[in-house]
């Protein structure tokens, strides 16, 4: 059954479309089967002997009985195991394991719980607690089991993703031979890279449908689009939005050394540095108090938990990968056009954690600015 996903060719935004349906049935489906296989051909077999065991009131016969019965349900739960794992086969992409995380935690919630329910009413006739307390205690631990694996699929994939992506950033930026002319455009790594992150969001949303799903690439309303990004008039004026000057702290980098009236400021752009030891301790100071993120915590089997855990490995590979660059002034500008184009394509996905991606990519810029010869910001227009 699992095999069938290759049927699907689910390795593209279109395909996930055209299977959408078929797919979320075919989960439902497999979940379905597998209790009704294991009830009918497993447990069917053996209720005659369970009956006589307990018919024929031998507490030794019947305890060895029901040892064979909870040994072989193990070895049983394990195979299913390593067949959803597929860890003995080569076939690591993200449909099978996200749909294999799905099928674990299915399981952990309800499959693992009927069977040894059934199990539990046919060796326990006379309703004993101990029996009650013994298949129980397996049940829970096969469900603690099936659940870790199928948080540990979810993992597995978002670490397999960020590699793969955190690679293509490094070779984009630490390649010899980079544009010389302006930056005119955000560099080609971001557009391929949002594609992959938009496929597995739609993955994810199609193997794991919320009920009230997040409303992430939703188009944007005037009223968010003024808030998030400033509004200006024809004639000129402008008002300050969420990009157009992100809050600093008194200790941040951005606001540690005092600006010159006219000069462009805002995302990506540094002060001129009159005192470079007042803001380095500054930048130390804020890193003192910032609360601690975890780059590779688990991940949350949403759509959203997915995309966001993604997202955090690809800022933090983007920001060593600047750590390591010799900049000239066109190279820096290029930073601050990506680091924009970034801030706007990650609001939707990083609402809950904005502080923390505005910092990353605030670090981002300034890295840039101290590793650059002669920086020349660009002017926010």
């Amino acid at each position: 059954r699992l095999d069938r996903l290759d049927e699907f060719k689910l390795n593209s935004l279109q395909s996930i479309t055209e299977h959408r349906d078929v797919l979320g049935e075919f989960i439902i489906e497999t979940d379905t089967w597998l209790v009704q296989h294991v009830q009918n051909s497993c447990l069917e077999p053996l209720r005659d002997l369970m009956n006589a065991t307990v018919a024929a009131k031998n507490d030794e016969g019947q305890f060895q009985f029901t040892v064979r019965v909870r040994e072989s349900l193990r070895t049983m739960w394990n195979g299913i195991l390593e067949i959803i794992d597929g860890s003995n086969g080569c076939d690591r992409s993200a449909a099978r394991l996200i749909v294999g995380s799905r099928l674990c935690y299915d399981l952990s919630e309800q499959g693992i719980s009927q069977i040894y329910a059934c199990v539990s009413k046919e060796l326990n006739k006379d309703n004993s607690s101990t029996m009650d307390q013994i298949i129980n205690s397996d049940a829970q631990e096969m469900m603690d089991t099936f659940s870790r694996k199928g948080q540990s699929l979810l993992d597995e994939e978002t670490m397999q993703e960020g590699y793969i992506l955190s690679s293509l950033v490094e070779k984009e930026y630490l390649r010899p031979h980079r544009p010389i002319d302006v930056p005119k455009q955000v560099s080609g790594v971001w557009q391929s890279m949002f594609d992959r992150v938009r496929y597995l969001e739609q993955l994810m949303e199609t193997v794991y449908p919320q009920s009230t799903s997040p409303d992430v690439g939703a188009e944007t309303s005037d009223t968010e689009y003024e808030y998030r990004f400033g509004s200006g008039s024809a004639a000129g004026g402008t008002s300050e939005g969420l990009y157009t000057r992100p809050t600093q702290s008194s200790h941040s980098l951005t606001t540690a050394s005092s600006e010159t009236p006219g000069e462009p400021s805002g995302l990506g752009i540094m002060p001129k540095f009159g005192y470079d030891m007042t803001v380095n301790m500054m930048s130390n100071i804020d890193k003192l108090f910032a609360d601690r993120v975890d780059i590779y915590r688990h991940v949350e089997p949403t759509p959203l938990g997915v995309c966001t855990g993604l997202l955090r490995i690809l800022l933090k590979a983007f920001h060593e990968t600047v750590r390591q660059m010799r900049l000239k002034n066109n190279d820096y500008q290029q930073l601050q056009v990506d680091s924009e184009y970034l801030r706007l394509i990650l609001w939707p996905y990083t609402q809950k954690d904005n502080k923390w991606m505005g910092n990353m990519l605030q670090e981002i810029v300034s890295s840039a600015y101290m590793r650059c010869e002669v920086p020349t910001p660009m002017d926010p227009e």
